[in-house]
C-alpha cells in the first residue's frame, strides 16, 4: 500500500513527554493547535511552525471508538477567520511544545469580505500505544462537537423520543379502551335500570281503572275505594252520583219511577 501523502507524527519533544507520561502514569493535556500556510513534510525534529497564519485550542478530544488507541482532535477555524492558505497543523501541550506536526491538502480559508465564507475542521488522527496517556480536558469556551459526535447523539434521541411515543401511544390506547368499555357497560346498566323502573310501573298502573272521553271497563275490576265524580248524570248509561240523587229527592206525591225519569 503506497504512503498516504497526508499525515501526522509525533515530534521527538512529543515521543519523549509520552513515554515519559506513561511512566510516571500522568497523562498529557493536548490544549492548542496552530496552522501554518507553508507546505512541509512532516519530521521528527520539528519544534516548532513557521507562517503561522491562526491558532486556538483545540475544539474536541476523544478516544476512537473503533480504536482505542486512536486519539481525535478536532481543531476549528471560525467563520469570520480566513484570508489564508492552510498546509500544515502541529498540536501543543500545556507548556507551549510542538508535540505532533502533519501536512493537510492545500486548503484556502475565505472570508466574507471576498465574497464567500465558511467554516473550516481539520480532523487530526494520533495513534498512541495507550489513548488514555491524553488527557481528555477542554476549555469549555471552544468545546464544539464533530459531525459523527452530534449525529450518533441525534439517533439516541430521536430513538429515545420514539420509544416515549410508542409508550404514550400504547397507554392512551388503553385509557381508550377502559373509557369505550365503561361506557358499554353504563348504557347496558342504564338499559337494564329503564326496563326494570318501566316494568314496575305497569304493574302499578295496572291496579288503576283511568277513564277519559268515552271508554269502557272490560273484565272484573277491584275498586278500594268508590269511584267520585262531580258531573250529573245526563243519559240512561251514566252512573248517578249521591249529588244529583239527593238535589232531585222524592217529593210529597211523588214516586220512585216518576222521579227516576223526571231526573233523566
Amino acid at each position: 500500500m503506497a504512503k498516504s501523502q497526508y499525515y501526522t507524527i509525533l515530534t521527538k519533544i512529543g515521543m519523549a513527554k509520552f513515554i515519559a507520561a506513561r511512566a510516571s502514569g500522568n497523562g498529557i493535556n493536548l490544549k492548542s493547535f496552530k496552522l501554518s500556510s507553508k507546505v512541509i513534510l512532516p519530521s521528527e525534529e520539528m519544534q516548532s511552525l513557521e507562517e503561522l497564519v491562526y491558532e486556538a485550542n483545540i475544539s474536541s478530544k476523544s478516544v476512537d471508538e473503533s480504536n482505542p488507541n486512536y486519539v481525535n482532535l478536532m481543531c476549528h477555524v471560525p467563520s469570520d477567520v480566513g484570508g489564508f492558505e492552510v498546509n500544515a497543523v502541529g498540536i501543543y501541550d500545556e507548556a507551549g511544545d510542538l508535540l505532533a506536526v502533519g501536512n493537510v491538502p492545500r486548503t484556502y480559508k475565505p472570508i466574507l469580505q471576498e465574497g464567500s465564507a465558511k467554516e473550516l475542521m481539520i480532523k487530526i488522527v494520533m495513534e498512541l500505544s495507550n489513548a488514555s496517556e491524553v488527557i481528555l480536558k477542554l476549555d469549555p469556551s471552544v468545546i464544539m462537537a464533530s459531525r459523527d459526535y452530534v449525529d450518533a447523539i441525534k439517533i439516541e434521541l430521536e430513538l429515545k423520543i420514539e420509544a416515549l411515543i410508542q409508550k404514550y401511544d400504547a397507554e392512551l390506547q388503553r385509557v381508550r379502551t377502559e373509557f369505550s368499555n365503561y361506557l358499554l357497560e353504563s348504557n347496558f346498566n342504564r338499559e337494564i335500570a329503564k326496563y326494570l323502573l318501566q316494568s314496575d310501573f305497569n304493574r302499578e298502573i295496572a291496579k288503576y281503572v283511568t277513564l277519559s272521553t268515552n271508554q269502557t271497563i272490560t273484565g272484573a275490576k277491584n275498586f278500594t275505594q268508590l269511584p267520585t265524580s262531580s258531573i250529573k248524570a245526563t243519559n240512561d248509561n251514566q252512573f248517578v252520583n249521591l249529588a244529583t240523587l239527593k238535589e232531585q229527592a222524592l217529593g210529597v206525591g211523588q214516586n220512585y219511577k216518576n222521579k227516576f225519569y223526571q231526573i233523566m
